[in-house]
């Protein structure tokens, strides 16, 4: 007799701030800056810009590698504010030995706030621990973003706490080639994936974790508009994960449901159970105001 247990994915409606069209400009946006070598990206990275309208452009002019150094009490080699950053199909490398890596991003919520987007770019790991984190402010991955992670462990791109965020943006199809998961990404312990009209590529997905934290909220997904590509998601998580709908007055459907494909490595608990797999017996489906995932 197989024991059935649900776990509830809550609709929620969130609000999104967005300026006027008729709202006045009162910052240039700042000239692009190319940089060849990681002493010109160090450079480049000290002064983020003021908004996500006059961001600090960053475009590589070569492939980069970030040398080994640091540790997790180590300060990001970037300073606070907004950076985009534009690969032009380089590859930045971090070299890694012990877990030391300088990263990109803060590691304290208490931090000023850093938001960084990626696009046409190739993210290699050697080592563990991550490339990109934040604990206060939004990683935002655009088109052409590939990750390959040649640790045994670990993840490239870490969204933590409820004062951070991973975007998928328009274009994005996250791809990832890594020596021991096709998670190289996680987002954790109150942490909301925007899924903005990007998808992940086959094999690769995103981990969405909260067990051993009771006292933090769990992972938030929000789905602004329709989603367009399927997005593969692992759960580690205990209790209900919140999905929430989008401006203007978007509803989820059950075709954007039908687009988060849920991996059967995923371990859930609802009511204190043990975690168990759901293996492929796990589906989210609408139920009148709400959204259901259950595992058979």
């Amino acid at each position: 007799m197989k024991k059935i247990f649900s776990l509830l994915v809550l609709c929620a409606t969130v609000v999104f701030a967005s300026c006027s069209k008729d709202d006045p400009v009162t910052e240039p946006v700042p000239e692009g800056i190319t940089v060849t070598t990681y002493e010109a990206l160090l450079t480049a990275l000290q002064t983020g810009g003021t908004s996500a309208d006059a961001p600090t452009l960053i475009t590589l002019g070569a492939d980069i590698t970030i040398p080994t150094g640091g540790d997790y009490n180590t300060p990001p080699i970037n300073g606070s504010g907004h950076f985009k950053i534009d690969g032009g199909g380089h590859t930045l490398t971090w070299e890694g030995e012990g877990g030391k890596c300088r990263f990109l991003g803060n590691a304290d919520p208490e931090a000023d706030a850093v938001y960084i987007e990626l696009t046409n770019i190739n993210l290699v790991q050697q080592d563990i621990g991550c490339a990109v984190g934040v604990n206060n402010g939004r990683i935002t991955l655009g088109k052409d973003v590939a990750l390959t992670m040649n640790g045994q462990s670990g993840y490239m791109i870490v969204a933590v706490g409820e004062k951070a965020a991973l975007e998928l943006g328009d274009g994005c199809e996250l791809s990832c080639t890594a020596v021991s998961s096709s998670c190289c990404v996680t987002v954790r312990e109150g942490a909301t994936l925007v899924l903005n009209g990007g998808n992940t590529a086959a094999g690769a997905c995103i981990e969405l974790y909260n067990i051993y934290n009771p006292t933090v909220s769990h992972p938030l997904i929000s789905v602004p508009k329709a989603l367009t590509g399927d997005v593969h998601l692992l759960f580690a998580t205990t209790g209900v994960t919140s999905i929430a709908q989008g401006i203007g007055g978007y509803q989820l459907t059950q075709a954007d449901c039908d687009r988060l494909k849920v991996d059967p490595e995923s371990m859930v608990s609802l009511y204190g159970e043990p975690h168990q797999k759901c293996g492929d017996n796990f589906e989210l489906y609408l139920r009148r105001r709400n959204i259901k995932s259950s595992c058979a």
